[in-house]
């Protein structure tokens, strides 16, 4: 360890002894520090969010849940925010050498390393949160009714024409989930072809507008804020000889789960499958 380290950590501990004990000091141990807006989604999505402490400044919690802390973001991690709130755990997506300050002032706040990149992978990570939030069982029960939802969703999509389904997150230089992505398992789910795979993109990659005509989507689907609805409407409508356009089938959808792997995402494949298939009708 260079002088220099050795400094910045000794700092480090006595800014972290300066400040008071967290007020929610009857939280359940394991006390959960999340830095991925995924993982943080399936917490809650899991009813296990009363072990969380603290989350990245990119996490969806409810408005009520004042008492979870945002203790960094993506760019910067701060060993000091982290420890502040006093967890047992973190529980993270980035390289886990990114959280080495934080290991090596407080030993035992152990780091865990998620992949959360598939359908599959959103399963793994729920029952390996309840493992370590000691609660298997109830993990494990969340875990099967997200799987038998995805395959009743499958069920009633197989058979049916599959349609070119191109998802987009925004609309100026958008991103696109290719193959090896949930958002790629989704559209096959919903009974469709990816129009981002069948064209060669693998994993999340940003598209142009030619990259786009040349894909020729029977159906487009456009995540967006909702205040960006109406401009995304008439950024695609300067498309007309795109197929989804001249078919009346561009759609935009506002909720941002659509592009965060989570316990609602078989819920987002359900609808997804409504909009690629409306005469499905409901879906049960």
């Amino acid at each position: 360890m260079t002088a220099r380290l050795s400094i910045i950590l000794a700092l480090a501990v006595l800014l972290v002894g300066c400040h008071e004990r967290p007020a929610r000091s009857n939280v359940p141990a394991p006390r959960v520090v999340s830095y991925s807006p995924a993982i943080t989604g399936l917490i809650f999505g899991m009813g296990l969010d009363a072990h969380l402490v603290g989350v990245t400044k990119y996490c969806k919690i409810p408005p009520n849940r004042t008492d979870v802390k945002i203790v960094g973001d993506l760019a910067r991690v701060s060993a000091e925010s982290i420890l502040v709130v006093e967890p047992d755990v973190v529980l993270v997506q980035q390289n886990p050498a990114d959280f080495a300050a934080v290991a090596a002032i407080n030993p035992h706040v152990r780091i865990e390393h998620f992949t959360i990149e598939t359908l599959a992978d959103i399963q793994e990570a729920m029952e390996r949160i309840g493992k370590i939030l000691s609660d298997e069982d109830s993990a494990k029960n969340v875990s099967n009714t997200f799987g038998d939802a995805l395959a009743s969703i499958r069920q009633r999509t197989a058979g049916l024409s599959r349609p070119k389904v191109l998802f987009v997150l925004g609309y100026d230089r958008p991103a696109t989930g290719g193959s090896g992505t949930f958002i790629d398992e989704m559209i096959a789910l919903a009974g469709a072809t990816n129009a981002a795979s069948s064209a060669g993109y693998a994993g999340w990659k940003t598209l142009n507008r030619e990259n786009i005509q040349a894909m020729a989507p029977d159906v487009l689907i456009c995540q967006v804020a909702p205040a960006q609805q109406n401009a995304s409407e008439q950024y695609w409508q300067s498309l007309p000889d795109l197929p989804a356009v001249k078919a009346k089938r561009v759609y935009a959808v506002t909720d941002d789960r659509w592009t965060v792997p989570s316990a609602w995402s078989a819920e987002l494949a359900e609808k997804l499958a409504l909009l690629v298939h409306p005469e499905l009708g409901h879906m049960p």
